[in-house]
This record gives structure tokens, sequence and C-alpha cells, in this order.
């Protein structure tokens, strides 16, 4: 009873130590802006993915007790007499931390760069200063439909992914990358943290419930148009850390039919009408952002 938990003691502090030692210098080393630096990151990250039995097995050649062994093979050419890794009383210990280390370093190093480039500090803490007195600090959730996703998924963008691929075929790999995770794990966290509301109440931050509020400049006219005595401003959207890239919500509806659509002709005719010059003009400057067609800009340099 005694010896396995003195076992466990020593197994458990060494792998702290250790790889944190390790962990955080090589975080930085994965922040630094040198060439091939995804292809080190996933190096490294990959000794945590195969299972515990497979480390094992592959620890096993390494650390084997006779010539046959990886390391006594080594030692053999340079005329020395092979080591006992795994009967030994000391040398078992160590062999399973070495062999420990070299699984999770990686890993914790990823977890470190995530700390390092995946959040935006500068947003996170405005929100924890300004949550007070029955206000939160931020409004995240702006509704329950496509708005939501609409705002949010600048933070997947700021944090160098997206929710689907370039042809929008697929979401699997962007939506749910490591960099998707930390994006939403971020979110996650000022709603746990108390500085947002997983559910708020209807125009929040109109209402003087949320100090700040994630929006696009479809706001603009909302609160110059009803909200006329409420002090307010305007800043920049939040930005990730370390590389992070600068975006926002904007950018204009588009539409598509099937391809077995009964009647091309009438939907010709409504795409015409919704997407005409006016149409799209009018709809741009009642939620004051520019129009999904460059034409339209072109031609009528006066209003945009």
């Amino acid at each position: 009873m005694v010896s396995a938990l003195k076992n466990s003691f020593v197994f458990c502090f060494f792998n702290a130590v250790v790889i944190t030692l390790l962990a955080i210098p090589l975080s930085l080393v994965f922040n630094a802006g040198f060439r091939s630096r995804n292809f080190v990151r996933s190096a490294f990250f990959f000794a945590s993915v195969p299972s515990v039995l497979i480390i094992g097995y592959i620890f096993q050649l390494f650390f084997g007790p006779t010539e046959n062994g990886v390391i006594n093979s080594i030692i053999g050419r340079l005329g020395l007499e092979p080591v006992r890794w795994l009967s030994r009383s000391v040398l078992p210990m160590f062999s399973v931390i070495f062999a420990n280390v070299w699984r999770l370093t990686g890993w914790h190093a990823c977890i470190y760069l995530a700390r390092l480039q995946g959040i935006p500090e500068e947003y996170y803490e405005a929100a924890k200063k300004l949550t007070k007195d029955g206000v939160v600090g931020t409004n995240i959730l702006m509704d329950k439909g496509e708005g939501l996703s609409y705002v949010l998924e600048q933070f997947w963008i700021s944090n160098g992914t997206d929710f689907v691929n370039e042809d929008g075929s697929s979401a699997e790999g962007y939506l749910n990358s490591a960099e998707g995770v930390e994006a939403a794990k971020f979110l996650n966290s000022l709603i746990e943290d108390g500085y947002a509301n997983i559910d708020p109440i209807q125009k929040e931050f109109h209402n003087g419930k949320a100090a700040t509020m994630l929006g696009g400049s479809w706001e603009v006219a909302t609160l110059e148009k009803d909200y006329p005595d409420l002090d307010w401003g305007v800043t920049y959207f939040p930005v990730a850390d370390g590389d992070g890239i600068l975006t926002s919500p904007t950018g204009d509806w588009a539409a598509s039919v099937t391809k077995n659509v009964q009647d091309m002709d009438a939907v010709k005719e409504v795409m015409r009408f919704l997407f005409s010059e006016d149409n799209v003009t009018t709809y741009a400057q009642a939620i004051s952002k520019p129009p999904g067609r460059l034409c339209i800009i072109q031609a009528r340099t006066a209003i945009f």
C-alpha cells in the first residue's frame, strides 16, 4: 500500500513538473512565425493521438531488455552491456515517466499555445470589468436565428478557421477544428464566468442590461432610429490574440434554388425582383451596410 502510494506520487510529480517545464517553452516555439510551424505543431501533437496501449507497445520495443531493444542495440554497438530498463529498481519508473512525457508534452504545448493566441484577452477583460450591478459585460447571443451564426462565425475566422470549407460542402475539420474548439470555448467561458447571458432578454444592450454588444452595421440604423437617447459608440470586432485575423460580420444575402425546380422562368423573375438595383440599394441603406453587388456601389457612389 505504502509502496503503491509512493510510486503514484513519484509518477504524478515528475510527470507534472517535466511536462510543464518542456511544454511552456515549446508553446513559445509553436507561436513563433517560422516556416513549417504547422507541420512542427502537428508532429509534436501527433504523439498524443495513438492510444496508451499503442504507445506502450512502441516503448516496449525501445526499452527491450535484450539487444533487440532499440536503445540496447545502440548501447551494444558502443561495446556496453544491455540495460534492463523495465526490471531494475528505479529504471522502470523513469522509463514509464519518459514514455508519458513524450506522449503528452506536445498536447500540453498546444493547450498553452491556445492560451497565447486563441483568446481575445482585451475583449474578455473588458466584459469582466463591465459586469456589475445587474448588467453583464457583453451580449453575444442576439437571437436564436441566422444572426447567431452570422455574428459568432467571426471568432472562428479570426482564429484561423471557419464553419465550413471554401465550397461549403463540409464542416468537418473546420467547425470542430482545434481553432474552432478554442473559439467555442472562449465564448462559453464568457457565459460560464457570468459576463454574458446564455439566454439574454430582448434588446439586452439597447435596454441597458448589457454594457457591450456583438453585432454588425445593421444595428446602427436601429439604434439611431429607435433609441435616440442611448449613449453608444462603435469599435472594432474582437480579434484573436497573436496572429488573429481582423474581421467583422458584413455581407449581403444570397439566394439559391434546387436543381429540380419545376418553373425556372418564374424563379428567374423572383430573383430579378429581389436583387434588382433598387431593392438591394434600399435594403442596404435601411440597415447601414454596403450592398452585395459591386455594380451598385460603382453606379451609386453618392450613396455609398
